[in-house]
């Protein structure tokens, strides 16, 4: 009556005489405007939500219990080289390399048996030949009940950041210093691959702590360096030690300088943080300029 529109449910029936004649209609009309708006704004979000993981940079995906894919984002579009409606109901080994769907399906195996989520690096190849070192998070995709329903993933082109990171190993290696942080609570050491490499250490996942320096320092200069780190530890800033070590892998003898500063909380020391530099592996290059013209 007052002229705005509604949605209605409309139904009938035709009701028919003996001789199957149309005699007259019975029928129902529902006001059905709040359902039809509740999809439009389903419709809404789920445009929404497509309009934004679509508008990223990242490698966004999602799985089903399957390892089939649901959907995707126009990144990841890119990446594989086929549309979402090509990819919806495939799953790696339908487009992907064998060795390469091999390693991606074993990271979704593990998240479904672990029950949560998994973050690996990996070199890939887009369809144009173009190389990318992703960064990929896969977490579990939960229903309202709570049970796994899928997987989403999340991958991170961090080729750059991988480039600036091996350029700083060469640098590091051609200078024989090695950059580290001590936390001193957990009695741990977290540092670069040229300080594994100074010490003669061969696997880089092998934890460090503080007996482990102390043990390769050589016998004669264990007292000195104990006296020097009782003096230089408490300061902040300038902190410089030397002394000399015996490598892990081959028992030669290295002659090390350490320069680290000391960070603080509440006025309690926490870490310390420095490098680590084989002086006697250190060569100068002597330069012959030319003589003038």
């Amino acid at each position: 009556k007052d002229g705005h529109w509604i949605w209605i449910d409309d139904r009938g029936q035709t009701i028919f005489d003996e001789n199957n004649k149309p005699i007259r209609m019975i029928g129902s009309h529902t006001d059905i405007t709040k359902e039809k708006e509740y999809e439009n704004t389903i419709v809404q979000i789920k445009e929404l939500y497509e309009n934004i993981i679509s508008s990223v940079d990242n490698l966004i995906f999602v799985k089903n219990n399957n390892f089939e894919y649901v959907t995707c984002n126009s990144a990841f579009e890119k990446f594989i080289g086929k549309s979402k409606e090509e990819l919806i109901g495939k799953n790696d080994y339908d487009f992907l390399d064998k060795e390469v769907a091999d390693n991606f399906r074993s990271h979704d195996e593990k998240l479904f048996i672990e029950n949560k989520a998994i973050s690996s690096f990996n070199w890939v190849t887009y369809p144009d030949g173009k190389k990318a070192y992703l960064l990929t998070t896969i977490s579990p995709l939960r229903s309202s009940n709570k049970n796994i329903s899928g997987l989403v993933g999340n991958s991170v082109d961090v080729t750059q950041q991988q480039k600036t990171l091996q350029r700083l190993k060469e640098a590091q290696s051609f200078a024989k210093l090695g950059s580290w942080e001590y936390n001193i609570k957990k009695d741990e050491v977290i540092a670069t691959e040229e300080l594994y490499n100074i010490y003669g250490v061969t696997d880089l996942n092998m934890k460090l702590k503080k007996y482990f320096f102390y043990k390769h320092v050589h016998p004669d200069d264990k007292k000195k360096i104990k006296k020097d780190l009782r003096k230089t530890l408490p300061l902040a800033q300038g902190n410089i030690l030397h002394n000399r070590i015996i490598r892990k892998d081959n028992g030669q003898t290295r002659h090390l300088e350490h320069r680290w500063s000391t960070k603080y909380k509440d006025g309690v020391a926490v870490k310390f943080v420095g490098t680590t530099q084989d002086r006697k592996s250190t060569r100068l290059t002597p330069v012959t300029w030319p003589s003038r013209m």
